[in-house]
């Protein structure tokens, strides 16, 4: 076997790995969001139908999907030319994107960022919270202070306040709440 045809049959070889792929313009008409597909209408070429939102085909429960905007532009891959195997390599104006790792999504939006489905309510602004727990704990603290000081005499008889004791019984012991370590500095919106 020569040095020629060697080198051809590797040539060759190699051409037979390889995957080609194409890629193509166009404008989305359509957003499936629960197939996680499109529809893509391109200029002077047919629309492309079905076409993935995300690379692989069967995609793991780990996915981080984007979902294009009616009207946007996107780029497409379509692999080994068959028009049936396309998916979105990237596009201009994104509705939204979500992902999901394990058991927690996180879903973005214009106005919106969604944690595990947002049954909590929204996020609180930690500076405000702390500005208002202190004016709380301002007023506890001075209520503690008339209850733990000077015994307060009854008006009438003289005698020291049996409520003031009964309360000052009630909050022995117990402190006001310390909110220095509240802010969790590695998550911040």
């Amino acid at each position: 076997m020569s040095l020629e045809s060697v080198i051809q049959e590797a040539i060759e070889s190699a051409a037979k790995k390889i995957v080609p792929v194409f890629v193509s313009q166009g404008t989305v008409s359509e957003v499936d969001k629960v197939t996680k597909t499109c529809t893509v209408e391109r200029q002077e070429l047919p629309p492309l139908y079905d076409v993935r939102l995300n690379a692989v085909s069967e995609p793991s429960e780990n996915t981080l999907t984007v979902f294009p905007k009616q009207g946007s532009r996107v780029l497409v891959a379509v692999v080994e030319n068959i028009s049936t195997d396309t998916y979105v390599l990237t596009a201009d104006d994104p509705e939204s994107i979500e992902i999901k790792l394990g058991n927690s999504t996180f879903i973005v939006t214009a106005d919106l960022i969604e944690i595990n489905g947002g049954e909590n309510g929204g996020l609180t602004i930690t500076p405000t919270l702390v500005s208002n727990l202190e004016k709380n704990n301002a007023i506890l603290e001075a209520i503690l202070n008339i209850l733990t000081g000077a015994p307060i005499n009854e008006p009438g008889n003289g005698n020291p306040s049996a409520l003031q004791a009964a309360l000052n019984t009630a909050v022995a012991g117990k402190e006001i709440g310390d909110f220095t370590e509240i802010e969790n500095d590695k998550v911040t919106h």
